[in-house]
């Protein structure tokens, strides 16, 4: 299964890229809500038995919300990605929950700086190589 989490502030535009994952790319949506993650190991058993849960039908999901360092750890425990999305010149608004929240050293940036269709291709060129890796990861082992 391929897990993917999707990092960066308000208008960033990882809707607009989960949107792509799901539409286009058949991934199931996923939020992390609840308590801090950090601090609350319930929560953390109940999103591993969340992912595993997709990860026995073979169904791919994205997190859309990933906020924390150890949001993006569980993540990256079950063999997942964080990317980063950043969109130059954009103005959050004072108050906007996810201003300045990022978790630390992303595995992906992503850049939103045009057109939506630009940012749609590359979220699949992106998740190409994401394929293509895992592919000869299985080929090696």
């Amino acid at each position: 299964m391929i897990l993917i989490g999707l990092a960066g502030p308000t208008g960033a535009g990882r809707t607009t890229v989960a949107r792509r994952l799901s539409h286009g790319h058949s991934f199931q949506r996923l939020l992390f809500r609840g308590p801090d993650l950090e601090r609350d190991e319930t929560w953390q058993q109940q999103y591993r038995e969340r992912f595993e849960f997709h990860r026995e039908r073979g169904t791919p999901g994205v997190v859309l919300n990933v906020q924390s360092d150890a949001e993006a750890q569980l993540i990256r425990d079950q063999g997942g990605q964080v990317w980063l999305l950043q969109r130059p010149g954009y103005l959050t608004r004072a108050g906007d929950r996810y201003i300045g929240i990022v978790p630390q050293a992303p595995d992906r940036g992503l850049l939103n700086d045009g057109p939506v269709a630009a940012l749609y291709n590359r979220v699949d060129k992106l998740l190409d190589d994401l394929m293509d890796e895992q592919f000869a990861g299985k080929q090696a082992g």
